[in-house]
């Protein structure tokens, strides 16, 4: 979904409808929405796509929707959400985004499929920050990649995982 949000959004370059989305998402489960209600909500959005993308977003949104309401769940700000998806290129994160980020990218990391190359995933996160910050990031995963691992292998939470990375307070 990651992709085909990515292709959504920047064929249209639309932040706004990105933070829309993902706001009536965190808006429609806080308000009592369940899963099904959401999937069906997406799909039919889906149905307003270009006729080559619909059927692969219906495909694709009962198997993302969960982990979209892992995020609501888990307080992750839209913006940070839609930085995250590429849809919005924000010059300054807002504050607390690379906990929130950090959260978010092992959310999604937790459903990898196996023999997924992990490395080059979280590298690729790397890619929504600055330059300075993009080398920064990318220095961080060399240095702290074999933690990471750890971490994942001991099945720590995505906020014991940052916690331990020193990335969030929490």
């Amino acid at each position: 979904m990651f992709i085909l949000i990515i292709n959504v959004f920047t064929l249209d370059n639309q932040c706004s409808s990105c933070e829309v989305s993902v706001q009536e998402l965190y808006d429609s489960y806080e308000s009592g929405a369940g899963e099904q209600q959401l999937i069906t909500y997406f799909q039919n959005i889906c149905l307003s796509l270009p006729d080559m993308l619909q059927m692969e977003c219906i495909y694709f949104v009962p198997q993302e929707v969960p982990k979209l309401i892992k995020l609501v769940e888990r307080q992750i700000p839209v913006e940070t959400v839609c930085t995250l998806l590429t849809a919005c290129n924000y010059p300054i994160l807002p504050v607390n985004a690379k906990c929130d980020i950090c959260v978010v990218v092992f959310t999604f990391v937790e459903d990898l499929p196996a023999g997924f190359d992990l490395e080059v995933f979280l590298e690729s996160i790397c890619e929504i920050f600055q330059k300075e910050e993009k080398n920064q990031c990318r220095a961080f995963i060399k240095q702290e990649y074999n933690n990471i691992i750890d971490y994942i292998s001991k099945n720590y939470s995505p906020e014991q995982v940052c916690k331990q990375l020193e990335v969030c307070d929490k």
